[in-house]
């Protein structure tokens, strides 16, 4: 219990910690790759507004302050190229005459966009068009330094949150080891007082019982009142002794370990040696008992445990089906490598939240219902056993039907495994 409250603390605190941080990381990475491209519109912008002067004969730009790689493109009204100029990229004839047609294409394809501003994908270039009294003025940027910038801070960025992810849970961890310490003491305290007075408690139920034994069993002079009232005793002391045995058990379960040596046993067995002590009973009650049993079914486990547990579902039904109620248990090989055991009783419909708190310890559907012999232990028992053997259970409620089902892991009988190797 304590071990699973420290985990959901911990990915509670590290699912909502890391859900902020990725929040803020990448709002933030948002608005810096927003700002950047909006600088190089601006860049483009300046660019195209620039004016040139001559130096040593040559079209030089009069600012200094532009260190990005670009070109811009002079075009007349009739879409014919006039000039190509540029202070980082190469525009002699040659190079000119061999990349025109590439030009050309892009030069085109920019005048040919709704927007003045765009991306030129394939080129992985980003364009300015301004439209000019003689014609337009397109200014080409590369986006190399650009997309390196951003890709950049993206890679910072997951580097930082999975250093925060791992931060935030070894905070995490250590956290839940320091809060629920004082729960783990307090739960092993309690835990061990239950454990204690449940052991303490069974010395003079057994002196009462054995008492009561005595006193019914010789010939006393005594009027029928003393002898109800001293039957009255046993069977109160015997469902108190029940319930000490069931919650020594519980405590036992809790403080257990170490896990229980398990070895193969045939589930189908037990099963049928816990119906054929019900039978009897159900036939009493005026309650049908059928059954479906598959043979030959095996599971790691041990005799008793099973036989315990067959038996509280089996007692369980027999409580609470309806008078003159159907009582049904089926076991059967649910997929290759699971076995399904169910026991089902008809009776008053539970709802979702009671099929799922039913195993919970006193925990009744109707708390104004009479006792029926029990305390609320039992299935929470059966729920104990099942952990050990390994399995799951649950109940489900439809149409007056309550149906429990213990899943277990299966293991194939050693004709099974023989007939495999043959095959």
């Amino acid at each position: 219990m304590i071990k699973k409250l420290r985990w959901k603390f911990v990915l509670v605190t590290t699912a909502f910690s890391m859900a902020i941080l990725c929040v803020v990381f990448f709002s933030s990475f948002h608005t810096t790759k927003n700002a950047i491209e909006k600088e190089s519109e601006e860049t483009l912008s300046m660019i195209a507004d620039m004016k040139q002067i001559q130096v040593a004969g040559l079209p030089y730009f009069q600012s200094n302050d532009i260190r990005v790689p670009f070109f811009l493109v002079d075009i007349t009204r009739d879409g014919v190229i006039v000039s190509v100029r540029s202070n980082y990229f190469s525009t002699d004839a040659e190079d000119f005459e061999m990349d025109t047609q590439w030009l050309i294409n892009i030069v085109q394809d920019a005048l040919n966009q709704e927007d003045s501003t765009g991306i030129m994908k394939t080129d992985q270039l980003r364009f300015y068009r301004k439209v000019r009294l003689d014609g337009w003025r397109v200014v080409f940027m590369d986006m190399t330094m650009e997309h390196n910038v951003i890709n950049n801070l993206l890679q910072n960025m997951l580097f930082l949150i999975l250093g925060s992810f791992l931060g935030i849970f070894v905070l995490s961890l250590g956290l839940a080891y320091w809060i629920t310490k004082p729960v783990e003491r307090a739960w092993n305290q309690q835990r061990q007082f239950v454990a204690d007075a449940s052991h303490e408690l069974k010395t003079p139920l057994t002196v009462i019982l054995s008492n009561t034994d005595m006193l019914l069993s010789h010939e006393i002079q005594s009027d029928g009142n003393t002898q109800k009232r001293l039957e009255n005793i046993q069977a109160e002391s015997l469902r108190m002794k029940g319930l000490v045995e069931d919650m020594l058990y519980l405590a036992r379960s809790d403080a257990e370990k170490k896990p229980k040596q398990l070895e193969r046993v045939s589930i189908s067995d037990a099963v049928m040696d816990s119906v054929l002590l019900f039978e009897a009973l159900a036939f009493e009650k005026q309650k049908e008992l059928d059954y479906k049993i598959e043979e030959n079914i095996f599971v790691m486990g041990s005799m008793n445990m099973l036989k315990q547990l067959v038996e509280i579902l089996l007692d369980n039904a027999m409580k609470y089906s309806n008078q003159g109620g159907k009582i049904r248990i089926e076991l059967e090989k649910n997929t290759a490598r699971s076995v399904r055991l169910m026991v089902s009783n008809s009776g008053d419909t539970m709802t979702e939240e009671q099929c799922r708190r039913i195993f919970e310890r006193f925990y009744r559907t109707d708390p104004a219902r009479e006792h029926n012999g029990g305390y609320g232990l039992g299935l929470s028992i059966a729920a104990s056993l099942v952990k050990e053997l390994e399995g799951k259970i649950w109940a489900e409620s439809k149409n007056g039907l309550n149906s429990f089902y213990v899943q277990l892991p299966f293991v194939k009988s050693a004709q099974e495994k023989a007939n495999k190797r043959q095959v």
